[in-house]
């Protein structure tokens, strides 16, 4: 008998640049479905889009804005917004914007077990705000809480995806896991990903929500992974 292969369909992610005047419909084919397949999009990246334009525009499950300045927008109720940060250069939000894109697809499709479109939907529910933010930073297994301990807000909920080279052993996580807890101690939700990728420089791609200042919280850490 020949073996058997899971089939599933296809994701598909439609992104839309409104600076360059460029979209592009992308999906991740698999090994034994190596044919094309477009139509609508399951997540809808919208760069640099003018005000007017809502996530009601898009038939998408969900819409990402990527804006290099903050700017107030209609979000409806599947929209979400990603701003960049304000000393960030304008000639680099571009590649910014491209890494910010690349770190959702890994949540989705990376190479950690069972990262799936549940534990997304799970992610995005975590979040109490549709004001999101993203940053990506060196990152070495050797000194995880050095490479996380970034001058950043702390996060209330938190992706973590660790692009690299090295598939990372359970001792390894566990230790990321405690340096997480102690760069970031207010956060609720935690989950984690991973992307192998080799001869290439480490980075963890943080994706989540800030914790505002003047909350405190006494949750008990949730870790998924």
């Amino acid at each position: 008998m020949p073996p058997f292969i899971a089939s599933f369909d296809p994701i598909k992610t439609r992104v839309m640049d409104f600076h360059a005047q460029l979209e592009s419909l992308q999906v991740r084919m698999h090994q034994h479905h190596s044919h094309s397949s477009f139509g609508e999009s399951f997540i809808a990246f919208a760069i640099d889009a003018p005000k007017r334009y809502r996530a009601d525009n898009s038939d998408a499950e969900y819409m990402f804005f990527i804006d290099p300045i903050p700017i107030t927008r209609t979000l409806d109720t599947h929209g979400y917004q990603i701003v960049a940060d304000p000393q960030l250069p304008s000639l680099m939000f571009h590649a910014w914007a491209k890494q910010v894109i690349d770190c959702i697809q890994l949540t989705i499709c990376g190479d950690w077990p069972a990262r799936d479109l549940c534990v997304f939907r799970s992610f995005l529910q975590a979040c109490t705000t549709r004001q999101l933010s993203f940053i990506a930073v060196d990152f070495n297994w050797a000194e995880p809480l050095h490479a996380l301990k970034h001058s950043l807000a702390d996060f209330n909920t938190l992706y973590v995806v660790i692009a690299g080279a090295a598939f990372p052993d359970l001792n390894s996580c566990a230790t990321l896991e405690n340096a997480i807890q102690a760069a970031y101690p207010n956060i609720k939700n935690l989950y984690f990903g991973n992307e192998i990728r080799p001869k290439t420089t480490c980075q963890a791609l943080l994706l989540g929500e800030f914790q505002p200042s003047t909350s405190k919280l006494d949750a008990t850490t949730q870790l998924t992974i």
